[in-house]
């Protein structure tokens, strides 16, 4: 798993509906797509980002997961 927090990365909160993600996706990746900005790299690597948060918030038994080890790594963070 990566350390990016993928409902930051859509701008999305983490109670937000499959129509909310699919919409934040939709307008993420047409602003970051490298086809749209040729000659920018750097945006490659955050339309894969993009693209994975989609795709892990989009199917509904990986999303529960991704929610369950996010709340035990925020947990393993907080002061005791």
């Amino acid at each position: 798993m990566t350390d990016s927090d993928y409902y930051a990365v859509l701008g999305v909160d983490a109670k937000a509906p499959p129509e909310v993600i699919k919409a934040a996706y939709h307008a993420l990746a047409r602003k970051y797509h490298p086809d749209t900005n040729p000659g920018t790299p750097l945006l490659g690597t955050q339309f894969q980002e993009i693209t994975r948060a989609h795709e892990i918030l989009s199917d509904p038994l990986r999303r529960a997961a991704y929610d369950v080890s996010r709340e035990a790594a925020r947990a393993r963070q907080a002061p005791p």
